[in-house]
């Protein structure tokens, strides 16, 4: 039996034993999809959402603010020395947005793909033939999403679960509040409520979601303390 169908049978059987990942391109495909396996989260399985996502020029807009919000929570934790060990700006990016042991290509498009999401998910509310409704531009979907995390925070990779969950926070709280200077119209709502409504949700969903990225970095530090005392 030649060498290559030897190590073929012993990978049938499941005799053969672990090796290193070869290097180079083939090496770097294999590490990716072996990473991709385990290294999924709560926010892979809502990717089917794209089917239903429109993609214009107004959900553009508010892609690019959801971005500026999050890099906004970014500045001001990065200012924080007390937060984190590394307090440099591209170590804090890398802090709040790496998973270890996960490419960081596949770091960067779910980020990006939640980012979308929470800019768009208020939108949702066109699929039903009406806009700006009171339900969607809230600060419901957040809680929404903190309750499925919180009930399901072990599926896949835990810590990745709740980042993202901050990132959608992010997302979300632009939305409202980029909807505001328009003179944004809240369905069901006396017109004098419309902006006060949207201010106060958008403010406090950007909140929740800055507390909740500075209470896990925090634990993440006293945890690296220990861990290196």
């Amino acid at each position: 039996m030649g060498n290559a169908a030897k190590k073929l049978n012993e990978f049938n059987s499941g005799t053969a034993t672990a090796q290193t990942p070869p290097r180079g391109p083939l090496g770097l495909l294999r590490r990716s999809i072996d990473a991709l396996k385990s290294n999924h989260t709560l926010w892979h399985w809502t990717i089917p959402l794209v089917l239903v996502m429109s993609f214009t020029v107004d959900r553009t807009v508010h892609f690019l603010w959801a971005a500026l919000f999050w890099l906004l929570s970014i500045v001001i934790l990065s200012g924080a020395k007390k937060i984190a060990n590394r307090t440099r700006f591209a170590s804090m990016v890398d802090d709040l947005t790496a998973s270890p042991g996960v490419p960081r290509w596949h770091c960067l498009a779910l980020n990006l793909y939640v980012i979308y999401l929470g800019s768009w998910l208020p939108d949702i509310d066109w699929l039903f033939m009406q806009h700006r409704s009171p339900i969607s531009h809230s600060v419901g979907p957040y809680f929404l999403m903190l309750a499925v995390v919180k009930k399901y925070e072990s599926f896949g990779n835990r810590e990745w679960n709740w980042k993202l969950l901050c990132l959608f926070g992010y997302a979300l709280a632009s939305h409202l509040l980029t909807d505001i200077p328009p003179g944004g119209n809240v369905i069901s709502l006396p017109a004098w409520l419309d902006m006060p409504y949207l201010a106060i949700n958008g403010l406090a969903t950007f909140v929740l979601a800055f507390r909740l990225q500075k209470q896990r970095l925090s634990y993440a530090s006293k945890v690296n303390q220990r861990n290196t005392a």
